[in-house]
């Protein structure tokens, strides 16, 4: 604030024409019941109107789960069964999970590290992409524990997963907790 707000603020005063009390307000529009509506410009008090009117939306229809249907299904047995019923879900986000890369000739797998979750208890086969060339390249220079983020996909009763990020565990020697 400057030396000069006070006598700004003062000159303001000043400069508004003051009425002796008692004396109705002339500057004062006359108060309508209705304003003329244009439906161009719809008035602020008829936004909020539209906006908290309850509409009726059809019931949204959340996405089954396949693999329970499968499973659920008394023609299969055996390991496909078992299979199916540990699938994740298409579209399921997997974020920062720690676990190793095995590489082989034809793919590459991730086994997620120990954990009580059946679902991510078996290698995951990934899909190619830069990420996976990146990833395979540091695991040949001897990193073989990750951190993982990525999108799970799901194609003829498989779970695959696209990388996303990834970030290489480092030892911490005898510092680690």
């Amino acid at each position: 604030m400057t030396a000069h707000a006070p006598l700004v603020a003062i000159a303001l005063i000043l400069a508004v024409p003051q009425q002796p009390p008692g004396e109705p307000v002339v500057d004062a529009p006359p108060v309508t019941s209705q304003p003329a509506v244009d439906p161009r410009n719809p008035t602020q008090a008829e936004i909020y109107r539209e906006l908290l009117q309850e509409e009726e939306r059809p019931t949204r229809i959340l996405p089954t789960d396949p693999g329970r249907a499968e499973a659920a299904s008394p023609s299969l047995s055996g390991p496909r069964a078992l299979r199916n019923s540990t699938l994740i879900l298409e579209g399921t986000l997997i974020v920062d999970r720690p676990g190793r890369l095995l590489l082989s000739d034809s793919t590459s797998t991730f086994r997620f590290a120990a954990t009580d979750d059946a679902r991510f208890s078996r290698p995951l086969p990934l899909n190619k992409n830069g990420l996976l060339e990146a990833m395979e390249r540091e695991a040949e220079m001897g990193a073989d524990d990750f951190f993982i983020t990525a999108k799970v996909a799901r194609y003829r009763g498989e779970n695959y997963l696209t990388l996303l990020k990834y970030r290489r565990q480092v030892p911490h020697g005898n510092l680690s907790p």
